[in-house]
């Protein structure tokens, strides 16, 4: 099965490296971007506090419908799972705090860029409250609706920020805005 467990455990094994898999931040299918993953119990436990303390630093970029009325702003809906449902969620005054911090970084003709920081982490978070405030995810087909305009939700992890678990050293890492997301933002500008 194409995982991303098994996709690193394949990594780690052809280059001998002697680790196993510990996600401490994880990604939804077809969201782009980074990925925290301890190599050991100890490093887990030791990532995982820091994300307990909310002292990992995630951003996000997306692509969404429309143009927001504010250039910035931050969505504080709690998020509960849908009735009968084990994928979907939805804003729900009964569900958990989630809270999402965004920035619009630029607009087109019918949609805008976004940078996301979530201070908490909550399943389908950024899906679920953009869709919320009228502008969901381009692509997104579980909170929004598939136009053709991108096979996959136009979502991607850019920037992770955290202390090493043994030299305490603070290490800021980021990826690049994958080819897909720059090409349909290339659609978008014409």
């Amino acid at each position: 099965e194409a995982t991303i467990a098994n996709a690193v455990l394949f990594h780690w094994r052809s280059t001998g490296a002697k680790a196993s898999f510990h996600p401490v931040t994880r990604l939804d299918r077809n969201t782009s971007g980074l990925m925290l993953i301890a190599k050991n119990k100890w490093a887990h436990q030791q990532l995982s506090e820091q994300s307990m303390r909310h002292q990992i630093h995630k951003e996000y970029i997306a692509l969404v419908y429309g143009h927001l009325t504010s250039a910035a702003g931050t969505i504080d809906a709690p998020i509960a799972r849908t009735p009968g449902s084990i994928i979907t969620r939805r804003v729900a005054g009964d569900g958990q705090k989630a809270v999402t911090r965004f920035r619009v970084t630029a607009e087109y003709k019918d949609a805008s860029l976004l940078s996301l920081v979530l201070e908490t982490g909550r399943t389908h978070q950024i899906r679920v409250h953009l869709a919320y405030i009228g502008h969901p995810v381009i692509g997104d087909t579980l909170y929004g609706e598939q136009t053709g305009l991108t096979p996959r939700q136009a979502l991607h992890a850019a920037e992770i920020a955290f202390f090493h678990p043994r030299t305490k050293e603070r290490l800021a890492l980021n990826a690049p805005l994958p080819a897909d997301m720059r090409q349909l933002i290339s659609l978008l500008t014409k």
